[in-house]
């Protein structure tokens, strides 16, 4: 009995990392839920298609006929605040590092800001919440509506 209780102790039983495609739903899910209740114009916050993977090589060629572009960042808030045109947010796992983003992810970011736009990196839900609400309210401190609850979709 000890024996077993020894060997099940020292097996580290680990979830595995969700999903930056799972990390964006749990976000949409809380602008649903509870952002647009807060913030009514983060009814115009939405997501690009450029993070969705292609089924096929046609597909995959349909969608650059169709003006699909490498490294466009996932989320687009397009409401001015604090100087800026609109906020970019590409998103990561939560257990992601800035070594994630390929190189037209990086061109991309940086042409954005160059051209007016707050964009950064998130890194999970949570962390894609408190950019927004620091856009939102322009660094104005407010209690953070990041702290809720992982949307479940109901």
């Amino acid at each position: 009995m000890a024996q077993a209780t020894r060997r099940a102790a020292s097996l580290k039983l680990t979830m595995p990392a969700v999903s930056e495609a799972k990390e964006q739903e749990y976000l949409f899910q809380w602008k649903i839920g509870i952002g647009m209740r807060r913030w009514p114009e983060l009814r115009w916050l939405h997501a690009s298609a450029n993070g969705m993977a292609a089924s096929s090589v046609g597909t995959a060629a349909r969608m650059k006929k169709q003006g699909m572009l490498k490294g466009i960042p996932d989320i687009c808030l397009p409401v001015a605040r604090g100087g800026y045109h609109g906020l970019y947010i590409e998103m990561k796992r939560k257990d992601g590092t800035l070594r994630d983003l390929s190189p037209e992810q990086r061109d991309c970011l940086a042409f954005l800001r160059e051209q007016g736009y707050q964009a950064l990196v998130a890194f999970g839900w949570r962390d894609a919440v408190k950019v927004i609400e620091d856009y939102i309210t322009e660094g104005k401190s407010q209690p953070s509506l990041a702290d809720s609850p992982v949307p479940t979709g109901r």
